[in-house]
């Protein structure tokens, strides 16, 4: 018995981009255990366990179709005798469950996505603190972790995982599907409010937030443009020396009162602080600066959760429709199963490019995978 071409690729080219995502979100775990001053910082928190989710998902992406049971007939093939390439679980199921619930867990991996961007829509959009940030952190973890334990063991207790050609997931045998229990009838149903249904409901809320970043973002550019026009400069300058005559008068009229000459200078110096150049523009323009950054981020990480996310929602959506068994579908699948495991390792260089950047810029005769050994480990040569 041999295996169709489709089966072939289906097993063997996840491997690689599962193989990248657990590396890559390993890269972020270490980097934000072993520095304490990301660790101190909630979006890192959260970074680190959309990270770990990524991690262990990508572990049973990485095995693919040796969950499947042995001799399993693929899809792809003539019906009879082709089967699932590299199908090497054991015949009860055990291993296909195991990988399926799994797999299922790896739901909290958009809903971490979304809490992520709720991250970023408070601090870039409404300015919240850190601080404050911390008084609602546990929910950014409760509620993908709660959800993906919660639908993942009732996957196990109503047997509704099965394999999907190139791994397992929900999709219960043909018998149970027309004689099993209420939850193996009704399937699609499960699919959809169990992963797909909660991926869209992220879409929309990532694509607002990916609005509104963007709209907050024009405006720091505005911002930041501002504050380093000429025009601007000038005044400041103006302004700047308009303080020092000001600080001068004050302190002769004051010393004319009778009042020490060396408390007063230091009294008005303290009030100039507080006055700063052009009312606290230095100050405003790094935190522009700042903000833009963690924006662009912020729409960085949205958009690495629609290339992982797009093809395996079209698949979805065929499959619903029952548009299957043509060439449209065995692509969308196949790019399905290729994208779907590769987030940890896009963010892990949307997480690890600036510091990369910096370090490169300090220390340019370093070669490149010194400097990414040495930013994620803090290993030199």
């Amino acid at each position: 018995m041999g295996s169709p071409t489709v089966s072939i690729i289906l097993a063997i080219a996840p491997k690689f981009t599962a193989f990248l995502s657990f590396f890559g979100s390993l890269g972020i775990i270490i980097k934000v255990l072993h520095d304490d001053r990301l660790r101190s910082k909630p979006v890192h928190r959260i970074v680190a366990g959309l990270s770990m989710t990524d991690l262990m998902v990508s572990i049973w992406y990485f095995a693919g179709s040796w969950v499947i049971p042995v001799g399993t007939v693929s899809w792809f093939g003539d019906g009879q005798n082709e089967t699932v390439f590299w199908a090497a679980g054991s015949k009860n199921h055990v291993a296909c469950e195991l990988g399926g619930f799994f797999n299922q867990y790896g739901v909290a991996s958009p809903l971490y996505n979304g809490t992520l961007a709720w991250y970023f829509l408070l601090v870039i959009y409404y300015q919240w603190s850190d601080t404050r940030i911390k008084k609602i952190e546990w929910m950014f973890h409760a509620i993908p972790c709660g959800y993906a334990t919660v639908t993942s063991i009732f996957g196990i207790a109503t047997d509704l995982y099965g394999h999907v050609e190139w791994t397992c997931w929900i999709l219960p045998s043909e018998e149970d599907r027309e004689n099993g229990n209420f939850a193996q009838q009704n399937f699609k149903w499960f699919q959809w409010i169990f992963l797909f249904g909660i991926v869209w409901v992220c879409v929309i809320w990532l694509s607002v937030v990916f609005v509104l970043l963007h709209k907050k973002m024009k405006e720091l550019e505005n911002k930041m443009n501002r504050y380093s026009s000429p025009t601007f400069i000038r005044g400041s300058v103006a302004r700047l020396n308009t303080e020092r005559t000001n600080s001068s008068d004050e302190i002769e009229n004051a010393t004319e009162r009778g009042l020490p000459r060396k408390s007063v200078r230091s009294f008005v110096k303290r009030m100039s602080t507080r006055r700063s150049v052009g009312g606290g523009s230095t100050s405003s323009f790094s935190n522009a600066s700042q903000s833009r950054k963690i924006a662009v981020q912020g729409m960085l990480y949205v958009a690495a959760f629609y290339v992982t996310w797009l093809f395996p929602t079209l698949n979805r959506i065929l499959e619903l429709l029952d548009w299957t068994g043509n060439i449209y579908h065995t692509i969308i699948h196949t790019t399905d199963a290729i994208l779907l495991p590769l987030q940890g390792f896009l963010n892990f260089w949307i997480f690890i490019t600036p510091r990369l950047t910096i370090y490169r810029k300090k220390r340019p005769e370093v070669s490149f995978f010194s400097a990414l050994r040495e930013v994620v480990f803090g290993i030199s040569d």
